[in-house]
């Protein structure tokens, strides 16, 4: 019926999203992406309506990113152990 259904508290590859970006390397703010479900089929939001009934890329499937102000991507460094000899 293509409605997205969130019933179950289950982590396996029917609840899984694959992130589809239209540019090769890394998803930056202002890039737009594309979620596709298990069934091949991508997210699309139509007002209140959340659903995946298409295999299509298009505007109804187009999710952009964006950043808030004041948010920060910096990346947390691993600490490294120090061995005293």
């Amino acid at each position: 019926d293509g409605i997205a259904r969130a019933r179950w508290e289950d982590y396996g590859e029917w609840q899984g999203l694959v992130v589809e970006s239209e540019m090769a390397g890394c998803i930056r703010s202002g890039d737009t992406v594309f979620l596709r479900s298990h069934t091949g089929c991508h997210i699309h939001v139509l007002g209140k309506f959340v659903g995946a009934a298409w295999q299509d890329r298009g505007t109804w499937q187009a999710l952009r990113i964006w950043k808030n102000e004041g948010s920060s991507q910096q990346q947390q460094q691993p600490q490294q152990q120090r061995q005293d000899q």
